[in-house]
């Protein structure tokens, strides 16, 4: 089964750092994750229902849908027998069928990294870093990271680990226009969304391990 091939801890870490104030995490990681799992505790199925996000990404893991070619969409065709919500602003606006969502994407994306099995399937934690990149911002991202992580030899198990912002990095094509004539340049960006998506990945993993083992047992 799809759920027994995701670690249990990711869908639920990607369920607080979807709705983690950037800010607010980095004045104060602790505080901020606390805030959001308490947000669930208290709200439970109705938690983060009606969030939307500047680029129009819904509910609490910040589905998209671009007239039925969204990322929400394809992971529906992509696993008819998840029986997930056809329907994207119901679906999108039900946790228990999001949070089912989300595990199929996660699973997707750890597919199309073939470089990534046995790391994952060793060492959840540390494997999981690229599907969940992929989750942020699509494979292509997460295969440059992992690349780059490799070729480093960067230790992902210290605790105290900061991965160099030139590992997220992108090339961004620009297009202007001088007398009707278009003009492309390039030139790198940094992308920080990805960056912080990773420090906090790292720092709700970590947080969840202090929580009692029993929580994590199936039900």
């Amino acid at each position: 089964l799809v759920s027994e091939s995701i670690h249990r801890k990711q869908p639920m870490i990607l369920a607080a750092i979807e709705q983690t104030d950037d800010g607010r995490f980095i004045a104060d990681p602790e505080e901020a994750t606390n805030a959001i799992f308490i947000e669930y505790a208290l709200n439970r199925g109705q938690a983060f229902n009606w969030s939307v996000s500047s680029a129009n990404a819904v509910g609490a893991l910040q589905f998209t849908n671009k007239n039925g070619n969204g990322t929400y969409d394809h992971v529906v065709r992509k696993y008819p027998e998840a029986h997930l919500t056809l329907n994207f602003e119901d679906g999108t606006r039900d946790l228990r069928n999001v949070l089912k969502a989300a595990i199929c994407l996660l699973d997707l994306e750890l597919a199309r990294l073939s470089e990534v099995h046995d790391l994952y399937a060793n060492n959840p934690k540390i494997g999981g870093i690229y599907p969940v990149a992929a989750y942020n911002e699509g494979g292509g991202g997460a295969r440059q990271l992992y690349k780059l992580i490799t070729k480093h030899r960067v230790d992902l198990e210290r605790d105290d680990v900061l991965l160099p912002e030139k590992f997220f990095q992108r090339i961004k094509r620009i297009v202007t226009f001088k007398k009707k004539k278009a003009r492309v340049s390039a030139r790198s960006v940094m992308n920080h969304e990805t960056h912080l998506y990773i420090r906090k990945y790292m720092f709700v993993w970590n947080y969840l391990d202090r929580l009692p083992p029993y929580l994590f047992k199936p039900a």
